[in-house]
């Protein structure tokens, strides 16, 4: 017997995509921003697509092999097949129309960066050290077998996007940025780079999609400190992994320890048992081998100073 289910009035087809629900997002007010995101009006969108090509040798990943492994993701190999989705590569923000077999969604080719705009004093709109960011996708891409983003392409696109929606940068107050007073906001960019090929089977999609997109919002953490749960329970990743990427397989495994977390639980004996009556802000791991050296969050790095004032940063390959 075929179970029918109720239907929506948002599941209606548009264009040839279907609409499904999902909720909407709310114009920002500078005076009440959370970590979300928020309504802005242009984000950069271009494509790597191989699979139009009738010689299967230059399919993806073919090509990268091709040329050979090492020398694609070198930093002299020039990755010349990215190219705009429309007329530009700045285009209105909106949805994308993939395909159920989107490899991303059950694959999980999918890497990302986070950067952050501000508005400074002088009233210039500057981004701290996009380059580095493009870097480090260039090896997130080369871990999880996606085309490489040139690290001038992601410069300009970052650039052009943030200019794009710059009435969404949230404006400079100098008590912002006073200890005593202090409540930084920034507009978030959101390079990301994923699979988007319709493919069945664990193999890499043909397609792919770089996108930017940005949203103002207050600093991810509170700025009047934080309760952090040290867990002993749970692992953000292990060696040979991909914990040393942006992956964005690296994040699903944190989600059920932070919820936790952030409910005063902890997971004993396998389930959850309160271990506190205040909440904790985050979860902060432990190695996967010995479960005793520290690694990091779930939502950022750790950082220590000692009392003699040296900085100290954990030593491992499973961390960014």
């Amino acid at each position: 017997m075929i179970a029918y289910l109720p239907t929506t009035a948002a599941a209606e087809e548009s264009n040839g995509a279907i609409t499904v629900p999902v909720r909407k997002l709310s114009v920002p007010d500078f005076d009440k921003l959370a970590f979300d995101a928020y309504k802005t009006k242009f984000m950069y969108l271009a494509c790597h697509v191989t699979s139009e090509d009738p010689n299967e040798r230059m399919h993806w990943p073919d090509c990268c092999f091709e040329v050979g492994y090492e020398n694609y993701y070198s930093e002299e190999y020039e990755e010349k097949n990215w190219r705009s989705v429309g007329a530009n590569s700045v285009v209105p923000l909106r949805d994308l129309s993939l395909h159920p077999a989107t490899c991303a969604l059950h694959y999980g080719p999918a890497v990302f960066e986070g950067s952050k705009a501000f508005v400074s004093a002088k009233n210039r709109v500057v981004l701290f050290r996009p380059e580095m960011n493009a870097a480090r996708l260039q090896k997130s891409a080369a871990r999880v077998l996606l085309p490489k983003v040139p690290i001038d392409m992601f410069v300009e696109a970052a650039a052009q996007t943030v200019l794009a929606n710059r009435e969404f940068i949230p404006p400079f107050h100098a008590a912002n940025w006073a200890w005593e007073t202090r409540n930084p906001m920034c507009l978030y960019v959101r390079p990301l780079l994923f699979g988007h090929g319709p493919q069945l089977g664990v193999r890499p999609a043909k397609d792919h999609l770089f996108l930017v997109y940005t949203s103002p919002v207050r600093a991810y953490y509170s700025v009047s400190g934080m309760r952090v749960l040290i867990t002993r329970s749970f692992h953000r990743a292990a060696p040979g992994g991909t914990g040393n990427t942006k992956a964005a397989s690296n994040y699903v495994p944190g989600l059920l320890p932070t919820q936790l977390a952030r409910r005063g639980y902890d997971w004993v004996h396998d389930k959850p048992v309160r271990v506190s009556e205040e909440p904790f802000n985050d979860v902060l791991y432990l190695d996967a081998v010995h479960n005793k050296y520290i690694e990091e969050f779930s939502g950022a790095n750790f950082l220590a100073v000692t009392t003699e004032g040296t900085l100290i940063s954990p030593q491992s390959n499973s961390i960014l």
